[in-house]
C-alpha cells in the first residue's frame, strides 16, 4: 500500500469517526430534548388537573349559596388563607391526593404542595397560592390586596429539573399557571 492510499484511509477513518461521533451526539441530544417535552406536558397536565380540582370548590368558606347580594367583606381575611381547623394534609400530598375530599374552598388551597408521580416523570412538585385581587382590577397581574374582594388569584407553579434547559441560565424549572375564580 503506497503512502497516497495509507493517507487517504487515515482520512476516510477520521471523517466516519466525526460523523459517528455527531450522529451519536444528535440522538443523545434529541433523547433529552423528548425527556424536556415530555416532563413538560407532564407539568401542564398536573397543573392544570390541580387547577381545575380548585376550581370545583366553593369560592369562600363564608360564601352564601342562595344567590342574595354578599358584601366581600364577609368572606375569610387574607391572613387566614388556608385550611380550617379539621382540614388538614399532610404536605406534600402524594397520589391518592387527599385534597379533593378534605377541601371545601378556593383558599384552602393557600400554601398546599403536592408531589406528582408517574411513569415518565417522577417527583413533579405543584405548589399552589391564592391571593384576593383589588374587585376593579381583574387582571393575571399582582397585586394582591390585603382586604378581601369578589376574586381570588389562584397561580400554581410546577416545578422539575428534568424539563429545564442546561444551555438556559438561570434554568427554568419552574412553570406557573394562573386562573381568576370570581364569586
Amino acid at each position: 500500500m503506497s503512502l497516497a492510499q495509507t493517507l487517504l484511509s487515515a482520512a476516510a477513518l477520521v471523517l466516519l469517526t466525526v460523523l459517528v461521533v455527531n450522529a451519536h451526539r444528535l440522538v443523545v441530544y434529541s433523547s433529552d430534548e423528548t425527556l424536556r417535552a415530555e416532563a413538560r406536558d407532564m407539568a401542564v397536565n398536573a397543573a392544570q388537573s390541580l387547577l381545575n380540582e380548585i376550581a370545583r370548590k366553593r369560592f369562600d368558606q363564608n360564601a352564601n349559596i342562595t344567590g342574595t347580594f354578599q358584601g366581600y367583606w364577609s368572606f375569610t381575611a387574607p391572613s387566614s388563607l388556608g385550611p380550617e381547623a379539621g382540614e388538614s394534609v399532610s404536605l406534600p400530598d402524594t397520589s391518592p391526593f387527599k385534597s379533593d375530599s378534605v377541601y371545601n374552598d378556593v383558599d384552602d388551597y393557600h400554601r398546599y404542595h403536592r408531589i406528582v408521580n408517574t411513569d415518565q416523570v417522577k417527583s413533579l412538585r405543584c405548589s399552589v397560592s391564592v391571593f384576593y385581587i383589588p374587585h376593579r382590577d381583574s387582571s393575571m397581574a399582582p397585586p394582591q390586596t390585603s382586604q378581601q374582594s369578589y376574586v381570588k388569584r389562584v397561580e400554581v407553579r410546577a416545578t422539575h429539573p428534568s424539563y429545564s434547559d442546561p444551555k438556559f441560565t438561570p434554568k427554568p424549572d419552574t412553570l406557573r399557571f394562573l386562573r381568576l375564580i370570581v364569586h
